[in-house]
């Protein structure tokens, strides 16, 4: 197998270096630029009071604005460039998506015990756990939904 010369390094950092011209340039060019969909929104209206230029193309714009995030087209989105939405946003917006994507990784021992309730096996760990920790004041009682296909319609 061969190994990376000199030459390799070289040209990696002529292209990282190009890239970086290319960022910064682009990043320059088009500050205080912005982007807006619907055209008259708010946050336009925000921005041009504040001295912000409007542009048509997003990829002119320093601050890109979308009310719906479905309308985004992230393969144009630039580093450099201020989306308000985040790509893949209901995998950490949603209590579900986010506790599954961080289930058996090095961040659960700071999220608290988590429950999906639409699985059967970890309904039944809930309902078991809460009950367990019913208050024991007078007039005070927890009621808790037989686990099932109801239980979790409610979730």
């Amino acid at each position: 197998r061969p190994r990376a010369g000199r030459g390799d390094a070289a040209a990696a950092t002529r292209i990282y270096s190009a890239e970086s011209r290319t960022f910064d340039r682009d990043r320059l060019r088009y500050q205080r630029k912005f982007y807006s969909q619907p055209h008259d929104s708010h946050m336009a209206s925000a921005l041009l009071a504040r001295n912000f230029t409007r542009t048509r193309d997003p990829a002119n714009a320093e601050i890109i604005w979308y009310q719906r995030k479905q309308l985004m087209d992230w393969s144009r989105v630039s580093r450099w460039q201020l989306p308000n939405h985040v790509k893949r946003e209901r995998a950490i917006g949603h209590k579900r998506d986010l506790a599954t994507h961080l289930k058996n990784t090095p961040a659960m021992r700071w999220v608290p015990e988590t429950y999906d309730l639409g699985k059967t096996d970890e309904a039944a760990a809930f309902v078991k756990l809460a009950r367990a920790e019913e208050p024991r004041k007078p007039g005070c009682r927890v009621e808790i939904l037989p686990v099932g296909p109801d239980f979790a319609m409610y979730f």
